[in-house]
């Protein structure tokens, strides 16, 4: 926050000004007047990763063909390399890993628990790679 700050600064414009007129009917785009450069360092790596497909077949034989996909990922980063002592060095992903895994482990509990089987046919996928650039559902 102090860093959008100082940067808006730099053009000569408020962040709390822009805030509220952001959240006005009227509020327009604004050129800041500030050019920034950046250069970033990568290193590419390789690692394998599993996605995780369960198939519930549909009853209806022509519907059946047709396919229902539910998806999540379950993938994390782990910790921060470098972290500065005394700084959470944890990438957190319980909200959005475990909690979209057991929303997609719920509805499937949900179908394969129903007296009839759904007409269409349904894909749960938990996906890995998320945070590498969507590459497990991009397999998927």
């Amino acid at each position: 926050m102090d860093a959008s700050r100082r940067l808006l600064a730099l053009g000569g414009h408020d962040l709390q000004a822009l805030r509220a007129a952001a959240e006005t009917r009227a509020s327009r785009p604004v050129s800041l007047g500030v050019s920034v450069s950046l250069s970033f360092t990568n290193t590419i790596g390789r690692c394998e990763g599993e996605n995780v497909i369960g198939r519930l077949p549909g009853a209806d034989p022509k519907l059946s063909k047709e396919w229902v996909v539910y998806t999540a990922h379950h993938d994390h980063l782990g910790r921060k390399v470098g972290a500065k002592p005394g700084e959470d060095d944890i990438y957190n992903g319980a909200v959005d890993n475990a909690s979209g895994v057991a929303a997609l482990l719920t509805v499937a509990r949900a179908f394969s628990s129903l007296s009839k089987a759904p007409k269409r046919t349904i894909l749960f996928a938990s996906v890995a790679a998320e945070e590498q650039g969507l590459l497990g559902s991009q397999y998927l």
